[in-house]
C-alpha cells in the first residue's frame, strides 16, 4: 500500500506516520473480509459487525478527499459496494442495531457508496423521517450535532440548528471537568470530527473557544499517551490537528504519533485498544481482529488527517 501520510512533516513524525500508514493499511487490506457484516466468517459481535463496516465506508470517504487512492481503497470500497446492495445490512441494522440503529440508519445512508441501490436509501430515510429521528426532539446536543452532518451528507432535510450554534452548546464550550471520562473523552473528539468534517473544513469555532479546546485536547492526549491508551490517542492526534492546525511540530502531538508508532505491531495493526488491552500471542486471527480492528482503522484516518 503506498503512502498516506502527508509531506510536511518533520523527519521523524514524517517517518513515524509513513510508517504507521503503510503498515495500517496493508492490515486493513488483509483483513476486509472480517469487515463484511453479512459474512459467517466475520468474528464480531453482530452490532459491532454493523459499526464496523460504517466506519470502513467513513474511512474510505475520508481517504477518497485527502489522498490518492491505492489498491487498498479499491478493494475496501469494492467490499462496501457489495454490502451496501444487499438488503440483508439495513434489516440487520433494524434488527440488531438497538439503541444504535436509528444514527447507524442514518449512516448507512449517508455512506452508501456512488452506485448504491437507492430503493434502500430512500426507504431507511422514509422510515427515520417517519420516527422523526431528523428532528431534535429529546436529543442531547452532541446528538443533534450528529444527525445534521449525517442528514446533510445525505442531502436530506432535517430540523437542526446550524452548526455554530450547535458548537456553542458542544463539550467544546462547556469542556469536561477533570479527570475526564473515556465516554466524554470520545463525545468531544467526534464532535471536532464532525465539526470540521473530519478535517476537510474549518470547524468555524470563536478563537477563544477554539485556543482553549485546543490546550484542553493536548493535556488529554498528553494523558493518553502516558497511559497507552491507543485508541483515543489516534483520535485526539485528530483533533490536536484540527484545533491546532497541525499536530506534527507539537509536543502533544508528536507525542501521540510516537506512542502509536512504538505500539504498531510486526503486522501493521495497532494490537489493541490500549496497552492494557492489546492482543496476545495466543490469540486467533480473528480474535486479534476484534481487539485491533477499530484502533488500526483510527490510526489510518489519522494519518490521513494529520499527515
Amino acid at each position: 500500500m503506498s503512502d498516506m501520510s502527508g509531506a510536511g512533516a518533520p523527519t521523524l513524525e514524517r517517518g513515524c506516520l509513513s510508517d504507521l500508514s503503510e503498515g495500517a493499511g496493508q492490515w486493513l487490506g488483509r483483513n476486509l473480509p472480517y469487515f463484511d457484516p453479512l459474512s459467517p466468517i466475520s468474528p464480531l459481535p453482530i452490532g459491532k459487525r454493523i459499526r464496523a463496516a460504517i466506519e470502513l465506508a467513513l474511512l474510505c470517504r475520508v481517504w477518497a478527499r485527502l489522498k490518492p487512492a491505492t489498491d487498498v481503497l479499491h478493494e475496501a470500497v469494492a467490499l462496501l459496494e457489495k454490502i451496501w446492495a444487499r438488503p440483508e445490512f439495513p434489516l440487520l441494522i433494524d434488527d440488531h442495531g438497538g439503541a444504535y440503529a436509528e444514527v447507524h440508519k442514518l449512516m448507512y445512508v449517508a455512506l452508501a457508496p456512488a452506485d448504491a441501490r437507492g430503493d434502500l436509501r430512500e426507504a431507511a430515510l422514509a422510515r427515520l423521517r417517519a420516527d422523526e429521528y431528523l428532528l431534535p426532539l429529546a436529543k442531547s446536543p452532541f446528538r443533534q450535532l450528529e444527525v445534521r452532518y449525517f442528514a446533510d451528507m445525505a442531502n436530506s432535510a432535517h430540523g437542526m440548528r446550524p452548526y455554530r450554534d450547535l458548537a456553542g452548546t458542544s463539550l467544546l464550550v462547556r469542556l469536561p471537568a477533570s479527570p475526564v471520562s473515556q465516554k466524554d473523552a470520545y463525545l468531544l473528539t467526534h464532535t471536532v470530527f464532525y465539526l470540521s468534517d473530519f478535517g476537510c473544513r474549518d470547524p468555524d469555532l470563536a478563537d477563544d473557544v477554539r485556543d482553549r479546546a485546543n490546550r484542553f485536547t493536548g493535556s488529554m492526549l498528553t494523558s493518553c499517551v502516558r497511559q497507552n491508551l491507543w485508541d483515543l490517542a489516534a483520535e485526539l492526534v485528530v483533533a490536536t490537528s484540527v484545533l491546532g492546525a497541525g499536530s506534527v511540530g507539537t509536543a502533544s502531538g508528536e507525542a501521540g504519533i510516537q506512542c502509536l508508532a512504538q505500539a504498531q505491531a510486526d503486522n501493521g495493526a495497532i494490537p489493541g485498544a490500549s496497552a492494557a488491552d492489546r492482543a496476545q500471542p495466543s490469540h486467533t486471527t480473528a480474535e486479534f481482529f476484534c481487539k485491533a480492528y477499530h484502533p488500526t482503522l483510527v490510526t489510518a484516518l489519522m494519518t490521513l488527517i494529520a499527515g
